[in-house]
């Protein structure tokens, strides 16, 4: 009696094996949109939740946190505010030694947010890089004074007229920042550059208004007249990554230029206070742009919650 066994040949199986490949490859193809859909999403995500725990911050402070820095070596512990003390407990320090933009961008201040690093972290697992505007961070002396308050702000409504705000302190001090001497408030350009802000908060220096008595005669167009301003940006730089903060890394902080990097892109990684927002374009040329950015005025920070605004003391 003769046992036949029947089975594959090398080449069913090598055509079945092809053929695997084949819609296997095909589904990747498929699947890639949605791959990418889901980690632009998760990235949003992320951004409004740091977005609404900065503005818990600011309504409990009076003023936002300093970024913290990728690589802290001993100053402050990893993912608390620059200049918040070797423990991290000093949430409303001055930021380090104040140097403009140095130690106002960097990563997100995780820990005084109570937030995880994973919390700040994009879709792609790269660090969201913070900016804060000096008005709203902690470079005022004397928090609190109402030197460091708008003329706009400056009312019997808003603030004590003696001197220290001992009404509405926190609106006051948020709804009108005053410009303190060192005007490097954050703009938003859109895909053109150059000029072509989306919105900007720069306001002229406010040394006429140190005090009540003193009376700007003869403005120049535009001056003082601005207490709107860009509170904080936050930036994932995408999928590519570049220029997104290397954890603990003094020697290479941020991730290298992508061959495919334009001016858009760098813009937003070079430190500065100007920052482009456009829609994404993933394209093989200098015109690539993946960054996925979210920003809020001062006046956004007040109202984040539907129960205040700066309309009213």
């Amino acid at each position: 009696m003769t046992n036949k066994q029947s089975g594959f040949t090398l080449i069913e199986l090598a055509i079945v094996l092809m053929v695997s490949g084949l819609l296997l490859g095909g589904a990747m193809a498929l699947m890639k949109p949605y791959m990418n859909t889901a980690q632009a999403n998760s990235t949003r995500e992320k951004l409004n939740k740091i977005s609404d725990s900065l503005a818990m911050f600011a309504q409990t402070y009076g003023q936002l946190p300093c970024p913290a820095s990728n690589n802290p070596g001993g100053t402050e512990p990893y993912g608390s505010p620059m200049g918040s003390g070797v423990n991290g407990t000093n949430l409303t320090a001055q930021c380090d030694a104040e140097a403009v933009p140095d130690d106002y961008v960097g990563i997100v201040p995780f820990r005084a947010l109570g937030l995880t690093e994973d919390n700040v972290r994009d879709g792609y697992g790269n660090l969201i890089t913070y900016a804060a505007t000096p008005v709203i961070v902690g470079r005022r002396s004397g928090t609190g004074t109402y030197q460091h308050v708008h003329e706009t702000c400056r009312g019997s409504r808003w603030i004590d007229a003696t001197g220290p705000i001992n009404l509405n302190p926190i609106k006051a001090l948020l709804c009108c920042p005053r410009d303190t001497g060192v005007n490097h408030d954050i703009q938003v350009m859109d895909a053109l550059m150059g000029g072509n802000s989306l919105y900007t908060g720069l306001h002229s220096n406010a040394a006429v208004y140190d005090d009540r008595s003193v009376v700007d005669t003869t403005p120049t167009l535009g001056e003082e007249q601005n207490t709107h301003v860009i509170a904080f940006v936050l930036t994932s730089h995408g999928k590519n990554g570049d220029g997104a903060y290397i954890a603990n890394n003094a020697g290479a902080p941020q991730n290298p230029i992508t061959v495919n990097a334009g001016a858009q892109e760098s813009e937003n990684r070079d430190g500065d206070m100007v920052f482009v927002d456009r829609p994404i374009t993933l394209s093989d040329d200098n015109n690539y742009f993946d960054d996925i950015l979210v920003w809020r005025t001062n006046d956004q920070l007040v109202s984040a919650f539907g129960n205040d605004s700066c309309g009213r003391p």
